[in-house]
């Protein structure tokens, strides 16, 4: 037993108990201040028992042999309970209070900190990682942890500190009954002991399953279009319901096995209870021991015992706890694959001269760019042209940094785009893509989110240039209109016009357009190609576009297949060469015809 105790021991130093120092140390002055008041409340409300012992044998028992008592001193008894439950209390209460409030503290920053680590990871980390899953680590897994330090950890040290005192007193009273006392504990500890390591797979196992059920409603509430569309509200409920049963089992298996622990635990402790009376007993009828101190001892005994109880609880709420921190270090142990430079290089302006030099990307082992190499002039304006799955994205990625290049690299005005900061590199861009992302808030809030300083003149300004001004005045509101969650109360060129007005207040030298026409109808993608012509002057521009329409005005035009540039031109010099572009043009172009037809 001694060296399982050692191992648990271990196992709780290298636990995430310790891994919390770096977030409670901040706010240690309310652990210590929250650790003393602990203390006195804790001595102070083991003083009642004692007195039990002075008022059995100097009150109790001598008015029951019919002997005086002076009317004074029952007073001084009943004062003295008095003044130690309302001390009690007070220390009672200002130790809850004190920690509670650090435990908040402590759970803001590891939460604020988990938050601000996962926006540091890579675009990779999100790629194999459900929402759902993260909100709940992030959520609600660091407001169980508070729970935890709050209440079960705060229980635990004061049942500890508790126990131990109460050992003192009992020793100070009788040392045989105090061995006596003991003797249940070895078994309780024993059998916690026992279901270790079987709670804990329950609780991991639980856990898990919970995440599939939040993860399974956040994809359906997100995807409700979807589901209805096909009408799909049959299937997700089964679906759910499966998932609901399984977490129903494996809570009811869980249940099974402390069921039986929490019973056994109380009974144990029944026993040495009966054992003490027994005993106290024969030395009450010895005439070894008086009514007042056996009556004093059983106070402490049941004390002692409850105290035993509840530190075993603790088990099963550190066995949780520690799931829960599991699942949030497992995001803090992540490191993002695009690593900062020590000293980056600080530019207030660029050219916006871009060089891509023997470039390759591998992702997931498969080899997706080729020994790419192209120089794009400050101001010029490209279009990358291919099939799908030919690497335009991958490429518009990497100059994004939203990854890096396997081998090669990307320089920006003839200096490595991975010697600047990465919010430094990423302010020079402004991106727009197919499908535009817009957060609950304002027209105004979303034009302005990649400049929050903008002015309202500026954010007009900026809506104008996207030819988005018009419609936003016919809104309720007009700019102070809420926007619903992802944009649901406006159309997809709504939409898009906001975003581009967004990008337009950023104010980029690198413009980076990904299909930003393609779903939308010819009149709103002819309104839309107008703002983006307005938003390309002056700015390095590169574009992936299946529209090749939009593309003929161009300066030259890049041709990507399975991962090589295998084309570079101008439109009407691609057409002459009747190769690669030439092929696709007229591909797009019957296509286009059958479609009107």
């Amino acid at each position: 037993m001694y060296s399982q105790i050692k191992r648990i021991f271990f196992s709780m130093k290298n636990s995430f108990i310790f891994r919390l120092w770096p977030f409670v140390r901040p706010y240690q002055k309310y652990v210590f201040s929250g650790f003393v008041l602990m203390c006195l409340s804790t001595l102070v409300s083991l003083i009642a028992p004692y007195l039990t012992i002075g008022l059995m044998n100097n009150v109790l028992v001598p008015l029951q042999n019919q002997h005086s008592v002076e009317p004074t001193l029952i007073y001084y008894y009943l004062m003295a309970f008095l003044v130690t439950a309302i001390l009690t209390w007070l220390l009672s209460w200002a130790k809850t209070y004190v920690l509670a409030i650090g435990s908040e503290y402590i759970t803001k920053h590891l939460r604020t900190f988990t938050f601000n680590h996962i926006l540091s990871l890579s675009l990779d980390f999100y790629n194999y990682r459900r929402t759902g899953d993260l909100i709940n680590r992030i959520g609600q897994d660091t407001d169980r942890l508070n729970v935890f330090m709050a209440t079960s950890l705060l229980n635990f040290i004061q049942d500890v500190v508790m126990f131990f005192m109460i050992l003192g007193f009992i020793f100070s009273l009788h040392i045989q009954l105090g061995i006596c006392t003991l003797l249940p504990v070895p078994i309780i500890f024993s059998l916690v002991l026992g279901l270790k390591n079987k709670l804990s797979f329950c609780f991991e196992q639980c856990n898990r399953v919970w995440s599939q059920v939040t993860n399974h409603l956040t994809e359906v509430i997100s995807g409700i279009r979807l589901v209805k569309c096909f009408a799909q509200e049959q299937k997700e409920i089964l679906n759910f319901e499966n998932i609901n049963q399984r977490n129903l089992k494996m809570n009811n298996y869980m249940n099974k096995i402390w069921s039986f622990f929490s019973p056994t635990n109380t009974f144990i402790t029944d026993l040495g209870v009966l054992l003490i009376w027994a005993i106290g007993i024969k030395m009450l009828w010895q005439h070894s021991i008086n009514l007042g101190v056996l009556t004093g001892y059983i106070a402490y005994s049941t004390k002692l015992y409850s105290r035993i109880e509840s530190i075993s609880y603790f088990f099963e709420e550190y066995q949780k706890s520690c799931i829960f921190m599991k699942r949030i270090y497992e995001l803090l142990d992540r490191k993002s694959k695009l690593l900062e430079t020590i000293h980056p290089i600080q530019l207030e302006h660029i050219e916006g001269r871009v060089d891509i030099k023997d470039l390759d990307f591998f992702y997931d082992d498969k080899q997706v760019l080729h020994r790419i190499n192209l120089s794009i002039k400050a101001g010029e304006k490209i279009g990358l042209v291919g099939l799908s799955g030919a690497g335009k994205t991958s490429l518009m990625n990497l100059i994004c940094r939203f990854y890096d290049p396997t081998a090669g690299g990307i320089f920006l005005d003839n200096i490595n785009i991975k010697d600047f900061a990465l919010h430094d590199y990423r302010n020079f861009l402004g991106i727009v893509l197919q499908e535009s992302f817009l957060f609950y808030g304002t027209i105004a809030q979303n034009i302005a989110y990649a400049n929050p300083h903008a002015t309202e003149q500026e954010i007009i300004q900026a809506a104008k240039l996207a030819n988005a001004h018009e419609f936003i005045l016919q809104q309720p509101l007009g700019y102070d209109t809420l926007i619903q969650e992802r944009g649901n109360s406006l159309s997809g060129g709504e939409k898009q016009r906001i975003a581009i007005a967004r990008t337009v207040l950023s104010n980029p030298k690198i413009l980076l357009l990904d299909e930003p026409t393609s779903a939308l109808d010819v009149i709103t993608e002819d309104a839309i190609q107008n703002a983006l012509n307005q938003l390309m002057k002056d700015r390095t521009t590169i574009v992936i576009s299946h529209r090749l329409s939009s593309l003929q005005s161009f300066d030259r035009l890049v041709v990507i297949e399975k991962g090589k540039i295998v084309e570079v031109g101008c439109h009407d010099e691609l057409m002459l060469n009747q190769s690669y572009y030439y092929n696709f043009y007229q591909l797009h172009k019957n296509l286009h015809q059958e479609q009107l037809s």
